[in-house]
């Protein structure tokens, strides 16, 4: 992970980065049971970009995150014989956000915030298989999940009444295509654990 930071004339301050992500995943072969996630291999490589600027009453903030992430699953089939499945997948995410803090009087302050990200699903939503003991169920992933889309937009009004007394109007909307849940189901199974 590096960043690097930056004050520019005219006060703009500048924040940029990079950052890398590896996850190697082997599960343990002699247990004789089919692992809940399968072995896998992460490779996470970020960029991102903030530049914020301080001017009289009103602060400004603008973003912009880029993700490339590759996922190379290797499972085994639940069908007899058993046999091993290679998977690959690519992901292109990315994320922008701005937004404004005007401080209208000394006691009043509104905040305007606009955000879109995208984020793929990870490797238990697309793969997971079998019992889950820490939620006492069976979790199934789907393999041809796509990337969640997700916009939000906020709006917050601070009043200040005394030092440690203030008011706050927050109102928001958010819109998610692509929504990636567990989703209960109503049928129960009987296995040989219970």
């Amino acid at each position: 992970e590096g960043e690097f930071n930056v004050s520019l004339p005219g006060d703009y301050f500048i924040k940029t980065g990079l950052q890398l992500n590896i996850t190697d995943n082997t599960n343990n072969s002699e247990t004789g049971i089919l692992p809940l996630i399968p072995d896998y291999r992460s490779l996470q490589s970020s960029a991102f970009f903030i530049a914020q600027k301080d001017k009289n009453r009103i602060y400004y903030e603008v973003g912009v995150r880029y993700d490339l992430k590759n996922l190379n699953v290797v499972t085994i089939t639940r069908t007899l014989p058993h046999e091993i499945e290679r998977f690959k997948h690519v992901f292109h995410n990315y994320s922008f956000s701005g937004g404004a803090k005007i401080k209208l009087t000394p006691h009043f302050k509104t905040n305007l915030n606009l955000g879109y990200m995208l984020r793929s699903p990870e490797v238990n939503e697309l793969y997971s298989f079998g019992l889950h003991q820490g939620v006492s169920g069976i979790e199934e992933g789907t393999k041809s999940l796509n990337t969640e889309k997700a916009l939000k937009f906020i709006w917050s009004n601070d009043l200040k009444i005394k030092e440690k007394l203030f008011f706050q109007a927050l109102g928001y909307f958010q819109n998610i295509q692509d929504y990636i849940y567990l989703q209960p189901q109503s049928e129960y199974r009987l296995t040989i654990r219970g």
